[in-house]
This record gives structure tokens, C-alpha cells and sequence, in this order.
């Protein structure tokens, strides 16, 4: 029985030489049927396409397209009967392929190549063997396998790698959209960015092994993912764009050794009611928070050097914020439309707040600058609809553009001495201003500078104006009746330009001299 069985293979083997020989390149056979007493099936196997490297087998293609189901053999046998494991799934072997539903890898495989699965959309179940060696899951390997929702042991659920385990290449599961939980395991050691990237259907992710980033894009896009849980605590960097979009996420637990969070790396998270900033965090990336409309609370390291622009933008929960003394500069927008922010504690070196940096921040009632102050950008706390009152401090030397634009609730302004220019807008819609002195060193006001219905008292210490250094329109919209108290050496000039050069005093107005 079994020479003829023998017989039956080698008659195969030579058959399925001699009739591929013309559909294969160079460097590719086909797999010989092994002997029916180690398969079930003689037919199985035969139309691998594989390629022999450092003597094992690469499985690069399949020649039955109409195939639902497929066993990738341990082995593969040549012409002359020599016998080689199969250690990898070379690049592109069953790319877009439209009609595998399962696939189950041998024991022996290691690598599973770059783009090895892409594009598979019926694929939906990917079994491991028991004790796989799989140590390798390559770039874009099951990249837009939208279908898959298994893959690991026979009856693992959700994305469960085996143990060995090492690598995830970059986009690896991109967009797999049917995919529920995701379970990493101990031996991971590197993490591809965008790996899980557009997974919309998982709800859950088990990090585990030891790496130092999560990497950029990694889970980008997961808007069902409700629960992170294992990040490893080896974890120095979060990566650009990490978690973003992640809008069902409520809570993150950051190790103690992470020390940079990337641009991006939770904006939209719009559940997001808790985070931790660990001790050691010396640097927050631009949007890494942005649009985080249900975070609360949150408090930043004394190590932090930098927060990037609109790191905490339309965080519309936050209600109150810390600045740690290391930062020097509030960037553009970094708070701008934190409507429930009303605790704000500026300490230590701070030398310039931003463009928009409080913008709309319309809880603010009251904010205490540092003395270490030099200038205040335009739109910085514009729309603070609640603020009452502001110093500015001695050092700061300009007040940009609509920098206090449309603070409907401001009743007093202290100036610093040091002032030098007032932007166009700069208290402009400030209709609760009943009184403002110009201190001694301006020498510049913008348009619309002082557009305040109500402003009814108006001191001008400084000596430098002229009619073109004050803007056209500079105090245009102020009461008919305003009172204007000038230097006594220049109340003839002041009353003169002002009035009658188009600044906005009305020819109504009292000019007094001091």
C-alpha cells in the first residue's frame, strides 16, 4: 500500500512540475504533495508557490485563487524529495486576495511578510499554532483586511498575538475595522506607527512587553476604544497623533518614565475625563490635547519646559490650570476656547503670553500675571467675557492686537509703566470700562484701541503721541460726552488731533489739562 501510495506522489509531483514550469519565475517552485501518511490530502497542498531562503521555505503566492479556506503546510518538499520548513510569508504572498475567509499558519513560521494579507476584505479568521514561533508581523501585513475579527489560537476572540511575538510593523492592522479587543503580549519589543491606525470596532486594548514609545498614529482613529489598560512602564514618549480621534476613551494611565507627549497624541478624545501627567514630562506637543471637551482636571510637572501650541485648545471641561515655572512662554491658542476655565496659577519665568493663549476662555474671572512678564500678543485673553479686571505687569512693554478684544465685564485696567504699544482692537467691545490712563512711555495706539461705550474718563500721561502714531479711529466709539485729561503742555495738541484728526473723541468731549 505504501509503495503505491509513493508511487501516486512522485507520478503528482512530476505532473505539477512539468505543467507549471511555464507559470512560475525562476526562483519560485511548487510544493510537492507529501506522503498521505503525514496529510490528509495529497490536493491540499499543491499549488503553493514558495521560494527556498538560507534553507527554509517562504510561502510567496497560492495558484487556486477560488480557495475560502487555507492551511499554509509546516513543510515543503522539492522535486527530489528534501524537505523544508516554512518559516515565513513572503511580501504581497495573498494580497488582495477576494475571497479567503481563514487562514491557519504551521508551527514553524516566523515572519509574516509586508503587505501579506493586505487588501484580503472576506478574511476574518487568522489561527496561530499552539506554541507559535511567529516572532514577526510585517509592515501593512493585514492592512485594510476589513472582515478580520480573530486572529491568534484556534478559539482566541479579538486580536490575541502569540507569545513569541517580538515585532508589529508599521500599519500592520491598519483599518482591520471589524476587529473588537486586541491583546499585545510580553515579548513585544517594538511597535510599528499607525499599526492599529482607523480600527473603528475595538472597544479594548491590552498593552503588554517592553518598548519605549507608543508609536505615531498607533491607535489614531480607534473611536469605539473605551478602555487602555498594560502600557508598559518603559514608556518614555508618546507618539504623534497616538491616540487621536480616540473618542470614546475616558480614561489613560501614563507610566512614570514618560517624558514627552507628541503633537496630537490625544486630540478628539472627546470622552476623555482623566489623565495623568507624570512627574517627569518635560514637554507637551502642539494639539496634544486639543478639542478634549471632557477633560476636567488636569495638572502639569514642575519639569515641564514646554507646551505646545493649542496643547489644551476648546478643552471646554478644564476648570482650572497650573503653569509650572520652567515654561517661559504660553504659546498660540495653548488655552484658547477653555470656556469652564476659571482657576488660572501663572508661576515663575514667564516672559510672553501668546496669540489666542486665553482666547474665549469666558469663565475667567480674574488672573494674576507674573512680574516676569515682557508682552502680551494679540487676542491673548480676547473674549474672557468674565474677566473684571486685569494688572498688567511693570515689565511688559506691548499689548497686541485685540488683546482684550470683546471682555464685556472688564471694569479696571492697571497699566504697566513700561508700556510702550497698544494694539488696534486692543480693548475694543470692553463696554463695562468706565475709566483708562495711558501711561507715560506709549507712543503708539492702534485702531479701535479703545472702541468702549461706556469709557467716560480718559487719562493720557504720555507726552509722545502725534497724529501719526495714534491710529485713525483709535478711541472711535467712546461716549460723546468723554472726559479727556491730557499733560498741560500738550492739551492744546491733543485736543486739536484728537478731535478734529479722526482719532474718535467727539468735538463734545471735556479736555482738562494736569
Amino acid at each position: 500500500m505504501k509503495k503505491v501510495t509513493k508511487l501516486f506522489g512522485a507520478l503528482l509531483a512530476l505532473v505539477m512540475v512539468f505543467t507549471s514550469v511555464f507559470a512560475l519565475n525562476a526562483n519560485s517552485v511548487v510544493a510537492k504533495a507529501e506522503d498521505a501518511v503525514l496529510y490528509d490530502s495529497r490536493e491540499e497542498y499543491k499549488d503553493f508557490k514558495y521560494i527556498i531562503v538560507n534553507g527554509d521555505a517562504t510561502v510567496v503566492g497560492y495558484a487556486d485563487g477560488t480557495k475560502t479556506s487555507l492551511v499554509i503546510p509546516a513543510f515543503m518538499i522539492d522535486e527530489e524529495g528534501k524537505k523544508y520548513k516554512v518559516t515565513k510569508i513572503g511580501d504581497f504572498a495573498f494580497a488582495d486576495n477576494d475571497r479567503l475567509v481563514t487562514v491557519t499558519f504551521p508551527y514553524y513560521l516566523t515572519t509574516i511578510g509586508a503587505s501579506a494579507f493586505a487588501g484580503d476584505k472576506k478574511l476574518e479568521t487568522v489561527i496561530f499554532a499552539p506554541n507559535s514561533l511567529v516572532t514577526t508581523i510585517g509592515e501593512k501585513a493585514f492592512l485594510d483586511c476589513t472582515a478580520l475579527t480573530n486572529l491568534g489560537l484556534e478559539k482566541s476572540k479579538g486580536i490575541v498575538l502569540p507569545y513569541n511575538v517580538k515585532t508589529i510593523g508599521e500599519s500592520a492592522f491598519e483599518n482591520c475595522v471589524s476587529v473588537k479587543t486586541v491583546e499585545l503580549t510580553k515579548s513585544i519589543r517594538k511597535l510599528g506607527a499607525a499599526a492599529f491606525r482607523g480600527c473603528i470596532g475595538i472597544t479594548s486594548f491590552e498593552f503588554a512587553g517592553s518598548y519605549s514609545k507608543i508609536p505615531n498614529e498607533f491607535l489614531s482613529g480607534a473611536i469605539s476604544l473605551k478602555e487602555v489598560s498594560g502600557i508598559s512602564s518603559n514608556v518614555q514618549i508618546i507618539g504623534t497623533k497616538a491616540f487621536k480621534s480616540c473618542s470614546s476613551l475616558k480614561k489613560v494611565t501614563l507610566k512614570s518614565k514618560v517624558t514627552k507627549i507628541y503633537s496630537r497624541a490625544f486630540e478628539g478624545c472627546t470622552s476623555l475625563t482623566s489623565i495623568n501627567i507624570p512627574s517627569k514630562v518635560t514637554s507637551i506637543g502642539k494639539y496634544a490635547f486639543n478639542n478634549c471637551v471632557a477633560l476636567d482636571n488636569i495638572k502639569l510637572p514642575a519639569t515641564l519646559t514646554y507646551l505646545g501650541a493649542s496643547a489644551f485648545q476648546a478643552c471646554e471641561s478644564l476648570t482650572s490650570i497650573n503653569v509650572p515655572s520652567k515654561i517661559t512662554k504660553l504659546e498660540t491658542h495653548v488655552f484658547f476656547g477653555c470656556k469652564s476655565l476659571k482657576n488660572v496659577t501663572i508661576s515663575g519665568k514667564l516672559t510672553s503670553v501668546g496669540n489666542g493663549a486665553f482666547s474665549s476662555c469666558s469663565s475667567i474671572a480674574s488672573i494674576k500675571l507674573p512680574s516676569t512678564l515682557t508682552s502680551i500678543a494679540k487676542n491673548a485673553f480676547s473674549n474672557c467675557t468674565a474677566l473684571t479686571s486685569i494688572t498688567i505687569p511693570s515689565k511688559v512693554k506691548t499689548i497686541g492686537d485685540s488683546a482684550f478684544a470683546g471682555d464685556t465685564a472688564l471694569t479696571k485696567v492697571s497699566f504697566s509703566a513700561a508700556l510702550t504699544s497698544i494694539g488696534a482692537s486692543a480693548f475694543s467691545g470692553c463696554n463695562a470700562l468706565k475709566a483708562a490712563t495711558i501711561p507715560s512711555k506709549v507712543s503708539k495706539i492702534g485702531a479701535n484701541a479703545f472702541t468702549c461705550s461706556n469709557l467716560t474718563t480718559l487719562t493720557i500721561k504720555t507726552t509722545k503721541l502725534t497724529t501719526d502714531n495714534v491710529a485713525n479711529d483709535a478711541f472711535e466709539g467712546t461716549p460723546v460726552e468723554i472726559t479727556v485729561r491730557v499733560p498741560k503742555a500738550k492739551l492744546e495738541t491733543y485736543q486739536q488731533f484728537l478731535i478734529y484728526n479722526n482719532k474718535g473723541i467727539s468735538k463734545h468731549s471735556t479736555f482738562k489739562s494736569f
